[in-house]
């Protein structure tokens, strides 16, 4: 019915689907149907509220609407963060959203920042990797190409480093090197 939270993945995915095409106000439409049977269940968990403002996020920024997306991606973190914890590869995705934002909007510095901590996150994801298979296989195949999406992103904000930066740190330049043989 009308609120029911069995509603909202489909929704979620639909929206995904809507925003993958450039149709923006039927993303919006399923995000705000999302949105409202959120509303209505306060239990519903932090990883699907997560999912949500990440969505929102995303729809935003395709809009231009910077600051939006940016308040959007911020309650995504905290969400993923209460469900995960805020070095976990789900939660990496909106630091990495918001760099790309702060990107956008010429804050080198803090889209750096940002690009870092997706960076350090990863690395620590996949060398813990190399031990457990078994986590590897828990990632659902958009986890992935985001995780793909991501390290593809480290090249480009180490150039931005090297651009922006009077000297890039030697600890920066070893995580580097050592995450390009992960």
């Amino acid at each position: 019915g009308d609120g029911a939270m069995e509603m909202v993945p489909p929704y979620l995915q639909l929206a995904e689907a809507n925003l993958g095409l450039g149709r923006f106000q039927q993303a919006e439409e399923f995000l705000s149907l999302a949105n409202w049977s959120v509303l209505k269940n306060p239990d519903c968990s932090n990883a699907i509220r997560s999912q949500l403002h990440r969505n929102f996020g995303k729809l935003y920024s395709a809009k231009g609407k910077l600051d939006e997306a940016l308040q959007e991606l911020a309650k995504d973190i905290y969400c993923s963060s209460l469900e995960v914890g805020p070095e976990h590869v789900d939660t990496s995705a909106g630091y990495y959203h918001m760099a790309s934002i702060f990107y956008t909007q010429h804050r080198i510095e803090n889209a750096l920042a940002f690009y870092d901590k997706v960076v350090d996150i990863w690395y620590k994801f996949l060398a813990s990797v190399r031990n457990d298979t078994e986590l590897a296989e828990s990632l659902s195949e958009s986890q992935l190409q985001e995780g793909m999406d991501i390290l593809r992103w480290r090249t480009t904000a180490s150039r931005l480093r090297a651009r922006f930066t009077p000297s890039t740190s030697a600890q920066s330049i070893r995580r580097q090197e050592t995450c390009s043989r992960c």
